[in-house]
């Protein structure tokens, strides 16, 4: 069979992947919420489990991707890779085991961190994607 008889693979549009994106990080959260959280209680405390719930509740009252919820899915990605530590009056206190890089803490941490890291890049590319779409000087 000739490659030009095979159908070409359809790039979706720019509000087809916001839509898969936002559809993917509410099942997410949804399968995973509750150890994100539990993750993030023993590395951030109350003030990052407080964000991650605020960040739950509106990506799903949110009728669309919203270029916040990147930011705010970065802040809890560097929360669990524990970028926080260099502020010595940061708001996040450490339970001491989540230092333990055999543990299972840091387990949880680097497998949500790395999930996390996958939407803030998927967000970026779609923004980045807009930017790059011409504008009619007209509108």
């Amino acid at each position: 069979m000739l490659l030009s008889a095979l159908p070409k693979p359809k790039n979706p549009t720019i509000p087809e992947q916001r839509v898969a994106l936002l559809a993917d990080c509410r099942q997410f959260f949804e399968t995973h919420g509750d150890t994100l959280l539990d993750a993030l209680a023993a590395v951030g405390g109350t003030p990052a489990v407080r964000s991650a719930v605020q960040l739950i509740e509106a990506v799903h009252a949110a009728p669309a991707w919203l270029t916040p919820f990147t930011r705010q899915l970065d802040r809890l990605y560097g929360i669990l890779t524990l970028e926080h530590l260099d502020d010595p009056f940061g708001p996040f206190p450490i339970n001491m085991s989540a230092l333990d890089p055999a543990g299972q803490i840091a387990e949880q941490c680097c497998w949500h961190a790395d999930r996390l890291r996958d939407f803030v890049e998927r967000a970026e590319k779609i923004q980045a994607k807009t930017l790059a779409v011409p504008r009619d000087p007209r509108s």
